[in-house]
């Protein structure tokens, strides 16, 4: 990950700006420190900084959105089995008590 490090100091936090993320969906990331280990090497908060967004991965994105769409077709599916079997069922009755009645 070709990522651009700064360090900034705040009034009582120290936050590592990560200023390329060689992300397609975000452009920047702000971290901020823990106060234990503010006083830590830079070397290692930068390379913890890579490991955790790194792990972070991309964010999810068409799955949940097609997964959404999918299952309301299925109850829009199944809404229309209920209600037009529902119909055939009142329609089957009417036609046999009139059979019966004849």
């Amino acid at each position: 990950m070709g990522v651009i490090w700064r360090m900034i100091r705040g009034v009582n936090k120290q936050i590592i700006e990560v200023a390329e993320t060689n992300s397609r969906y975000f452009e920047r990331a702000l971290l901020f420190v823990r106060p234990e280990f503010a006083s830590s090497d830079s070397d290692r908060l930068y390379s913890e900084a890579k490991r955790y967004l790194s792990a972070a991965g991309q964010p999810p994105s068409v799955a949940p959105k097609r997964a959404r769409r999918q299952f309301k077709k299925k109850r829009r599916f199944l809404f229309k089995v209920v209600v037009y079997g529902g119909i055939g069922l009142l329609l089957a009755g009417i036609a046999a008590l009139i059979l019966y009645l004849l």
